[in-house]
C-alpha cells in the first residue's frame, strides 16, 4: 500500500535541494499549521470534508521577500489520485485539495498552489497560481511564458507569480492604497494627484506651505510602477520621518514589479 509519507519525503528532499531552508529568517517552511496569524484564520475554516474544521496542507512556505504571498503543497500517494474531472474532490484529490486551501487564503494573499501525487520513481506535478483577491486558478509560468512543471527555488516560482498581470494589478491597487493612507498624517491633506500611470504627478498638497512644482528630475519610479517623489518637500516632524522609513521598507519587501 502507498505510503503518503513518502511523498512528503520527497518534497521535503526538493525543497532542501532549491534551499528552501538555507535561510530561516527569510524563508519559512511550516508543515500543516502556520505560525502566520493571518493564514491560521484562514485554515481555521478549510477542512477538506466541508464541515468547517480546520484545514492542513503538507507545507505552507511564506518569505519576508513577498509576504503578500504563500506557497502551499498537497501531497498523495498515489499518482492516480492527483485531480478529478470537476477538480470538487479535495479530500482525495491533491489538486482539489489544494485548491481548497489556496481559495481560502486568496481574501489575503497570492497563493502558489502545489499539488505532488507519487514517489521518486513516478511522480506527478501541478503548478498553480491563484491571485488575491480571485478564485480560479491558473497555471503557473515563468517569465518567459514556459510552464513549471517541476519544484525549482522560491525565488522562482515568486518571479513567475509576480509576472502574471492580475497580481502586477493587484499590488500596485494595494500600494496605492497604502499610499494614500502614508499621506494622511499630521500636517498633510490628500494628494491631489495619485502617481499611477498616465497621470499627472505635480503637487503636494500642503496644509502649511504653497504646493511645490515636482519637477522630472526629482521623480523616480516605484518597483510596483508608480511615480513617488524622490526629494519630497521638507517635512521635518518625526511622523513624517516615520513615513518615509516605512515606504522605503515596502520598497525592500516587494522587489518584483
Amino acid at each position: 500500500m502507498a505510503n503518503e509519507r513518502l511523498t512528503e519525503d520527497m518534497v521535503d528532499d526538493l525543497l532542501r535541494k532549491h534551499g528552501f531552508y538555507d535561510d530561516p529568517e527569510t524563508v519559512i517552511v511550516e508543515k500543516q499549521q502556520s505560525t502566520v496569524e493571518a493564514i491560521r484564520s484562514a485554515l481555521a475554516k478549510a477542512g477538506k470534508g466541508g464541515k468547517g474544521g480546520r484545514g492542513y496542507p503538507e507545507f505552507i512556505i511564506t518569505s519576508t521577500d513577498a509576504p503578500d504571498m504563500v506557497v502551499v503543497i498537497e501531497c498523495k500517494s498515489e499518482v492516480r489520485f492527483h485531480e478529478s474531472p470537476d477538480r470538487d474532490k479535495p479530500v482525495e484529490y491533491a489538486v482539489d485539495g489544494v485548491l481548497h486551501y489556496a481559495r481560502h487564503l486568496s481574501p489575503n494573499y497570492t497563493t502558489i498552489a502545489i499539488a505532488v501525487c507519487g514517489n521518486k520513481k513516478s511522480s506527478r506535478w501541478s503548478f498553480m497560481l491563484v491571485p488575491k483577491g480571485e478564485v480560479e486558478p491558473r497555471d503557473l509560468n515563468s517569465p518567459t511564458g514556459a510552464p513549471i512543471n517541476k519544484m525549482v527555488p522560491l525565488s522562482d516560482l515568486i518571479a513567475a507569480a509576480s509576472f502574471d498581470p492580475a497580481v502586477q494589478t493587484r499590488r500596485t491597487r494595494d500600494l496605492i492604497q497604502f499610499s494614500m493612507e502614508m499621506a494622511g498624517g499630521p500636517g498633510l491633506t490628500k494628494p491631489k494627484w495619485m502617481g499611477a500611470p498616465g497621470l499627472d504627478f505635480e503637487t503636494w498638497d500642503r496644509k502649511d506651505s504653497a504646493q511645490p512644482r515636482i519637477t522630472p528630475q526629482r521623480r523616480r519610479l516605484h518597483p510596483f510602477g508608480f511615480w513617488i517623489d524622490a526629494k519630497s518637500p521638507t517635512r521635518s516632524s518625526t511622523a513624517d520621518r516615520e513615513r518615509k522609513v516605512a515606504l522605503r521598507s515596502s520598497n525592500r519587501q516587494h522587489p518584483f514589479p
